[in-house]
């Protein structure tokens, strides 16, 4: 057990202890007509300044925050390959991606309007975040509003990179199969907006995305 003196208390630790023991001695620490229920009011900052003296965090430790992963499947695939919408949920709040950005809501907001919610939505927990990890401030950067391309910066892109910030984790591989083949048809023959009647053209503001 070590004992450090201060001007005010006397500090002793043991070798296993999580919280220093304070001692105040009723010469220094009472004057004259103070009475023990007043000097107790000054403690807090005592043991404040004697928990930084010895190195004690006066932080707590956040709670870890559970992450959820949703799957919802679209009305559309090709052959045996089935289209997704994905979004995740940090502690019951929802973040997902769309033209309008990173949208953050209550519930499974981005879900509710897909044909197949609820019957075929499925919430898979897929671990616990650190409790100080912020999605938002970490990917606001990388998705913004407008930069949004249904093959190649789609929901299941932020939802990839979100697992990898909050777990260091990666999106399973057939949410994002239709994707890959869309995206290297597209760039290679144009068949995707052939197949589409143009109802898709790349967003060049998607151009120098890279999840990697």
């Amino acid at each position: 057990q070590q004992t450090f003196n201060t001007t005010y208390l006397s500090i002793s630790f043991g070798p296993c202890a999580t919280e220093p023991s304070l001692h105040w001695p009723h010469s220094h620490c009472l004057s004259s007509g103070q009475t023990q229920s007043e000097h107790r009011f000054c403690t807090p900052l005592m043991l404040k300044g004697a928990r930084k003296k010895l190195g004690f965090s006066s932080k707590r430790q956040k709670t870890p925050q559970k992450v959820v992963l949703v799957s919802t499947p679209l009305g559309f695939g090709v052959g045996s390959l089935q289209a997704y919408h994905t979004s995740l949920l940090v502690n019951d709040v929802e973040y997902s991606f769309s033209d309008e950005g990173i949208c953050v809501a209550q519930g499974l907001r981005s879900h509710a309007h897909l044909a197949k919610y609820p019957s075929e939505t499925v919430t898979t927990e897929v671990g616990f975040a650190r409790g100080e990890a912020n999605i938002m401030a970490v990917l606001q950067a990388h998705f913004n509003r407008g930069s949004y391309d249904l093959l190649r910066k789609n929901c299941n892109s932020f939802s990839d990179c979100g697992l990898a910030y909050l777990l260091g984790g990666r999106l399973d591989d057939r949410f994002c199969q239709m994707e890959r083949i869309g995206h290297a048809a597209d760039k290679y023959t144009g068949v995707v907006q052939m197949a589409t009647g143009g109802a898709y053209t790349p967003n060049p503001r998607a151009d120098k995305f890279d999840k990697e």
